[in-house]
Parts: C-alpha cells; sequence; structure tokens
C-alpha cells in the first residue's frame, strides 16, 4: 500500500502545486493592491 500513496502523490503534486502558486499568486496579487501594481515581480 505505500506504492499506493507513492504513485498518488507523485500525480497529485503536479496537478496541485500550479494551484497552490495560483492561490500565493492572487493572494500576494490583493495584498500588492495599494502599493506598486505595475511592477510584476516575476519580471
Amino acid at each position: 500500500m505505500i506504492v499506493k500513496s507513492l504513485v498518488v502523490s507523485a500525480l497529485l503534486v503536479p496537478i496541485v502545486s500550479p494551484l497552490v502558486d495560483r492561490a500565493i499568486d492572487a493572494l500576494a496579487n490583493r495584498l500588492a493592491d495599494g502599493h506598486d501594481n505595475d511592477k510584476d515581480p516575476r519580471g
């Protein structure tokens, strides 16, 4: 059963991490709304 959970994790990570990144980006944008909005920290 350990192998099964490893496979499930390996499949979920590529799906979940972009969602987490997007959520963090949205939070950062909301926090930075009052500041320099036209400057993208990612360049």
